[in-house]
Formats: C-alpha cells, sequence, structure tokens
C-alpha cells in the first residue's frame, strides 16, 4: 500500500501542533523564559525556542492557557520572594553581628556587603519582573521593554 506523500498544508501543520500542545508544559516553559531567557528554556524543556515564541503568543488568544500562566508566574514569583527576604535579612543581621562585635576584616566585610548587593539587587529584579507580570514584554529580552520593566 502506497505511503501518502502529499505535502501537509499549513492548516493540517497547525492542527498537529494543537494536538502536541501541553499547556502545563508551555506555561511552566515561559515562565522558565522570564528568568532564564528563551533559549536555556528552550533547551531545558528540550523544544525549539520558536515554540517558546508561539506559546508567548498564544498566551494572547488562549485564556485558559494565559490562566495556567499566570497561576506558574505568581508561583514562581512568590518561591523566589519566600528564599531571597530571608538570606537578606540574614545578611543584614550578619553585618550588623559583625560590626558590633569589632572583630572583622576589610576582606570579609566587604565580602558580606557585595553578597547582600547582590541579593538586593535579586529581589529589586524579581519585583520588576513581578510588575511587569506580562511575559509577551519581558521573556525574550527583559532590557527590550523598559516601560514594562518600570511598571508603565
Amino acid at each position: 500500500m502506497a505511503r501518502n506523500t502529499k505535502p501537509r498544508t499549513s492548516e493540517d501543520q497547525a492542527a498537529a501542533a494543537a494536538a502536541k500542545f501541553k499547556p502545563d508544559m508551555a506555561a511552566a516553559a515561559l515562565v522558565e523564559a522570564i528568568f532564564i531567557g528563551d533559549i536555556r528554556a528552550a533547551h531545558k524543556f528540550d523544544v525549539s525556542s520558536q515554540s517558546i515564541r508561539n506559546w508567548r503568543a498564544r498566551l494572547e488568544t488562549d485564556a485558559a492557557f494565559c490562566g495556567i500562566f499566570e497561576v506558574r508566574r505568581r508561583d514562581a514569583y512568590a518561591h523566589w520572594k519566600e528564599r531571597l527576604i530571608p538570606a537578606i535579612l540574614t545578611h543584614i543581621e550578619y553585618g550588623r553581628m559583625v560590626v558590633q562585635s569589632g572583630d572583622v576584616s576589610p576582606e570579609t566585610f566587604e565580602a558580606s556587603n557585595n553578597a547582600l548587593r547582590v541579593l538586593l539587587e535579586s529581589q529589586f529584579s524579581l519585583e520588576l519582573l513581578n510588575r511587569a507580570g506580562n511575559v509577551q514584554q519581558v521573556g525574550a529580552d527583559a532590557t527590550a521593554n523598559p516601560e514594562a520593566l518600570a511598571g508603565g
């Protein structure tokens, strides 16, 4: 029996892609792309960066998928916030104790300050991403839309 070798139409390809679409996995990949970029997220989820872009575009037309994404994005933000704030407070307390004890080398004090600066910058970045809250604007290149990051 001869195999059908007729080329697939774009409609056939779109239908095949829709049949393979896994909303939970796609939403997870989009959230990951916010934090690590499209290429790394695509690699992590074993998909193409074009798939990441397609899923991001789908957020504008698929309300159910958008809802799944939004829950995952909020959960990811909350997870990082839960980890960053205690780390920041721990470093602040450590710095206070070190200064009060008077027993600190300039190198140790500088290292602690650098660690605290990185944590605070991470918290600030996380707040900006959450405020933007829109992966279409932020996902691929967070510097491409400064207004979105500023909350405008």
